[in-house]
């Protein structure tokens, strides 16, 4: 019912990170509508995947692999050359030439974007979401694009392959390249099932202030936006001082 009112029909794990790590800008962005377009590092991330896919599907010719993967970064940016957009398109050679040693022995790949469905407990919507890679295993593998690498799963990485775990009781495992290297991390069951349980917690908070706000503009005397996190730029920022003055 509260989920209803609002007309939010699906949650996923991005939405659920951002209601517990800054839930202003999930306000603004699920409830008021506001557009947050993806930045650089994100388009940087979507063009070695797309490279990538093409090298797994068996283009094995890397400059081939490249080309695509840098003819999508223009695609997406327009072709926008400041020093941000520059310095993303300048690593997309090197991490795409990562992820391709990563994978070499892997098995045969035998889908990707795959889209799954399901719920956690006591939650009236489905949380979706889109695996990146279905190996010939059953093996899903996330790739995660980075100029730092992690020593460990990161915290919303690990919240959405547990997701992708929980919906085909598969193994998941994480794809980190940077510039330099890659580490394909293994998320094992009992960090998924954690991953879940905290997930289903952060839901059941959502679902409290859905069910407690009648509209939209209700919803933003239940938060207030802390512009000192990452989750702002300056587009989102100028929307929330409108909404909070």
């Amino acid at each position: 019912m509260s989920f209803a009112r609002h007309n939010i029909k699906r949650l996923s794990p991005s939405s659920l990170n951002l209601w517990q790590g800054e839930p202003a800008l999930w306000v603004l962005k699920y409830l008021m509508g506001a557009r947050d377009e993806a930045g650089p590092a994100a388009k940087r991330g979507q063009a070695v995947e797309a490279g990538l896919d093409i090298w797994l599907m068996g283009n094995r010719d890397l400059e081939a692999c490249t080309k695509a993967a840098h003819d999508n970064f223009l695609l997406n940016t327009g072709g926008q050359a400041d020093d941000d957009h520059e310095e993303e398109r300048a690593v997309i050679g090197p991490m795409l030439e990562q992820a391709t040693a990563a994978m070499k022995d892997a098995p045969r790949l035998t889908a990707r974007q795959v889209p799954i469905e399901t719920y956690l407990d006591g939650i009236d919507v489905p949380v979706i979401g889109y695996c990146d890679y279905v190996l010939e295993d059953t093996a899903i593998v996330d790739l995660k694009t980075t100029h730092r690498m992690p020593s460990s799963p990161k915290q919303d990485h690990t919240r959405q392959v547990a997701v992708y775990q929980k919906a085909r009781q598969a193994p998941v495992s994480l794809l980190y390249v940077t510039p330099k290297k890659f580490a394909r991390l293994h998320v094992p069951q009992e960090a998924c099932d954690d991953a879940i349980a905290d997930m289903t917690r952060v839901a059941r908070s959502l679902q409290t202030m859905l069910a407690a706000a009648q509209t939209a503009q209700e919803a933003t005397r239940f938060v207030a936006p802390d512009f000192s996190k990452f989750y702002w730029n300056a587009e989102t920022r100028a929307l929330a001082l409108e909404v909070w003055k």
